[in-house]
């Protein structure tokens, strides 16, 4: 019986990700985060489970502000629905080159 090779699957070039910016109520200032449609279903995933250090992480490798993560961080439950609509309206800000 043959036995099966374990096969890694890299991407062949870097993902580009959309950014919008938004403002939000909670906050003073503008936020440029990725598009949500584009997000892994990992961070979709995360975010339906409440897994917020993944959703930081996805931050972080998309190239988001520290700060504004932090902010992001710091919501609490109820705050987070609305700041996540807020994401989500957000006007495109850049498209990836």
């Amino acid at each position: 019986m043959p036995v099966s090779k374990k096969r890694k699957f890299e991407r062949k070039t870097a993902k580009r990700y959309e950014f919008v910016k938004f403002e939000s109520e909670l906050f003073d200032g503008e936020f440029e985060f990725p598009k949500l449609d584009l997000a892994p279903l990992r961070v979709v995933e995360a975010m339906n489970t409440g897994e917020v250090q993944k959703v930081s992480q996805w931050l972080t490798e998309a190239g988001v502000d520290p700060e504004a993560i932090e902010a992001y961080r710091d919501l609490n439950r109820n705050e987070l629905q609305d700041f996540i609509n807020a994401w989500q309206d957000g006007q495109l800000a850049s498209v990836p080159k």
